[in-house]
């Protein structure tokens, strides 16, 4: 079986399958088919791309809304292409394939599949799995740490570039405190890569380097798993403006006349009142998430929020 969890070379020259020898089943779609998608399928004029089904069982892999819209239709064949390969890697493709394009697939039925696909390969990476199921790394760590709960872990994880990394973020952490001590104009998401750990450890990695700390959490820094600790930074002072009512230091801002009568100093004031949110508005904002929707909603925000601080950053190094 291949260690990293890649399937199998899919065979892309189309034939005809009779709908009959299909099975249909095992797909990651916990609630089945969406007879609605079915019928608007059917109504289409355009020829639809090949199913994709596994030679050896004959089960559709990815293309099960398309063999009913066939069926709907009255059509006794459907082109496919077909993949070779073992069950595990047979589903996991499965599961890549839905979440690429055609009818979404929902959270539960993303986890599900990170569940079932950590079962199958343990070593591969958090972030591998992610990308492979449309989830964040944070939700495949908790559903690992959830299956793998009364047993033994693996200590090394297989990257999505096959690359094998100690599970222990310690070295990692060390790794990212590096690179942004010597580029600290490195992207967030670069320094997770070349780390090998998350942009979530990365992100705590930059916090506790703001306040002069250890990259490395007390509870981690143990002498068998942790190296020396780099030295303690200077704590840097906190600015009073952090601590100020978002909508007050943007009515103070507003009234200011250098940036009232510029044309520079009004497109930064509409430019702050577009982007600056406070407490408040998120938590409004929570309920009315749509779940399908809230790991790509977090993602966007982590990106947000390492803009505002890189600029965060750059102001207060003009002002120092």
């Amino acid at each position: 079986m291949d260690t990293t969890g890649l399937p199998a070379v899919t065979d892309r020259r189309p034939v005809l399958l009779r709908i009959g020898d299909l099975v249909i089943g095992g797909s990651p779609r916990l609630g089945g088919v969406d007879d609605e998608h079915v019928r608007l399928l059917a109504e289409l004029t355009q020829q639809l791309p090949p199913i994709l089904v596994h030679r050896r069982t004959m089960r559709v892999l990815d293309g099960v809304h398309r063999v009913r819209a066939a069926q709907l239709k009255g059509h006794g064949m459907i082109e496919a292409e077909f993949h070779d390969g073992n069950e595990q890697e047979a589903f996991l493709l499965a599961v890549e394939r839905n979440i690429a394009h055609g009818l979404p697939l929902s959270l539960a039925d993303r986890k599900a599949a990170a569940a079932r696909i950590l079962a199958a390969w343990p070593h591969r990476s958090d972030r591998a799995i992610a990308a492979s199921t449309g989830l964040s790394d944070r939700t495949v760590r908790t559903i690992r740490q959830r299956s793998s709960a009364g047993s033994s872990q693996s200590n090394a994880r297989v990257g999505q570039d096959g690359r094998v990394r100690p599970m222990s973020t310690v070295e990692g952490r060390l790794r990212a405190w590096e690179i942004m001590r010597a580029r600290p104009e490195t992207a967030l998401r670069a320094v997770a890569e070349s780390a090998g750990v998350s942009l979530g450890t990365v992100h705590d990695v930059r916090e506790r380097m703001r306040r002069g700390e250890s990259p490395v959490p007390a509870r981690q820094a143990t002498a068998a798993a942790a190296p020396s600790a780099p030295p303690r930074q200077p704590a840097k002072p906190a600015t009073p403006a952090r601590t100020r009512d978002v909508r007050t230091t943007l009515d103070r801002l507003r009234r200011d006349p250098s940036l009232r009568f510029t044309e520079n100093g009004r497109s930064m004031l509409r430019w702050l009142g577009m982007h600056t949110i406070a407490v408040e508005d998120w938590q409004d904002l929570l309920a009315g998430t749509p779940a399908h929707c809230t790991e790509m909603i977090a993602e966007l925000a982590w990106h947000t929020a390492d803009a505002w601080q890189r600029f965060a950053r750059e102001l207060e190094q003009r002002e120092s």
